[in-house]
């Protein structure tokens, strides 16, 4: 038996008490009350493992003394064991409506009553073990609905991300996930080199953007005190309120963060990649000005030159036709002259008709380009409607959900 634990015994039969001492010294530590007062005083005050109470006191009787025991914060787990010359049924129903662990009948021998107290004692370290075993289940069940609830704004951050298309809206989903998780935050996104600061409750200090700055190439994680830095290449998140005094807390955090970052990582470079397809089309549109001018400015040249070839040619040969039987030739020397000069004029008309061919295909080159630009522009058009149906969406958020944002560039 262990002599560690404590009995009290509430008695004014001193006979009884003195019984019981002798019965009970070698086993355990025990104390004494003559009066129920003294015996409630001293459980309190002592917190005894066990109270051996006789049922008939002058005052209170045992059940009522039992029923303060019980009804005591301080003194509710105490075993209580009547002892009582009464054996009747009800007797011992009186005991268990009070609250009592057991019922002694007097008299009692000594093996009796160690044979009781051992059982007692058994039941009561069952007892322990059991609320030890259901607070640790509820430990679990309270951490799993902590971890299943952190998780869950993680996914549901994950399901948000396809409608997020702004560096701001991104911020703002990533500090309202870690708000929800009771994290006080500030959020730096790399934009070409351009900075944007965010932060989930005041404005940054200047020694907090200098020291983000400085612990971005210091890895992926940066612990000091309570304070954790988390680094990817556009983005770092500085938790300010890192829970030390919460082992598993922390753990979770430790490995929910980096999800969480990785994954608005990947859409930071989804946002870059839309807004360079954006200003690529309007580059290419503008390209597509130029060059559609340029060519319809050489094509009306070309055709103007073509126009103006063929009246000239035109013009030498009715001139020739006029002037050659005047100059004196021989019949041969002007057929051989005409014929030089039909042969020039063929070629010449060839020529023109490739200049009229290579226009046709300059307008067939624009044609095309058109059909490109339509289809990017057409492209981007959806990109920004997406964007603008996501803005009106967020418009209907919880104004509480604001956030403070300071832009600085570098």
């Amino acid at each position: 038996m262990n002599k560690q634990l404590t009995v009290l015994v509430i008695d004014d039969d001193k006979f009884s008490q003195k019984f019981v001492s002798i019965a009970l010294k070698d086993h355990y530590l025990i104390v004494q009350a003559e009066d129920e007062a003294q015996g409630i005083g001293k459980a309190i005050e002592l917190q005894p493992d066990i109270v051996l109470l006789n049922v008939l006191m002058p005052h209170l009787n045992g059940y009522e003394v039992c029923k303060q025991l019980k009804d005591n914060e301080q003194t509710g787990d105490i075993s209580v064991v009547f002892l009582s010359e009464q054996s009747s049924l009800w007797e011992k129903m009186q005991s268990y409506a009070s609250g009592g662990d057991d019922y002694l009948v007097k008299p009692f021998t000594k093996e009796d009553l160690l044979a009781r107290l051992n059982v007692l004692v058994k039941f009561r370290a069952q007892q322990q073990k059991l609320r030890e075993e259901i607070e640790a289940a509820k430990k679990t069940a309270l951490n799993a609905i902590s971890t299943s609830g952190e998780y869950g704004h993680v996914l549901h951050f994950v399901e948000r991300t396809k409608n997020i298309n702004s560096y701001d809206q991104l911020a703002k989903n990533i500090l309202l996930v870690t708000r929800a998780i009771g994290l006080n935050c500030c959020l730096l996104i790399d934009v070409d080199s351009d900075i944007l600061w965010y932060s989930s409750k005041a404005s940054l200090s200047p020694l907090e953007t200098e020291l983000m700055t400085l612990l971005r190439t210091n890895g992926r994680f940066k612990d000091f005190g309570c304070r954790t830095q988390i680094n990817y290449p556009g983005i770092s998140l500085l938790v300010k309120n890192m829970p030390l005094d919460d082992r598993e807390k922390y753990g979770r955090i430790k490995d929910l963060l980096p999800a969480l970052i990785s994954v608005s990582e990947a859409k930071l470079q989804s946002i870059n990649m839309e807004k360079a397809l954006v200003q690529q089309t309007n580059e290419l549109v503008q390209s597509f000005d130029v060059i559609r001018d340029s060519l319809a400015t050489l094509s009306g040249s070309l055709q103007q030159n073509q126009q103006n070839s063929a009246k000239i040619m035109r013009g030498m040969l009715h001139e020739l036709t006029h002037a050659l039987p005047g100059m004196g030739l021989e019949g041969d020397q002007e057929t051989y002259i005409l014929n030089c000069i039909d042969y020039a004029i063929a070629e010449s008309m060839g020529v023109i008709d490739t200049g009229e061919t290579i226009s046709a295909s300059f307008g067939g080159i624009v044609t095309q380009l058109q059909q490109l630009v339509d289809r990017q522009t057409r492209l981007i058009e959806s990109i920004l409607n997406r964007e603008d149906s996501s803005a009106s969406a967020s418009q209907g958020e919880n104004p509480s959900d604001e956030l403070v944002m300071n832009v600085e560039l570098f």
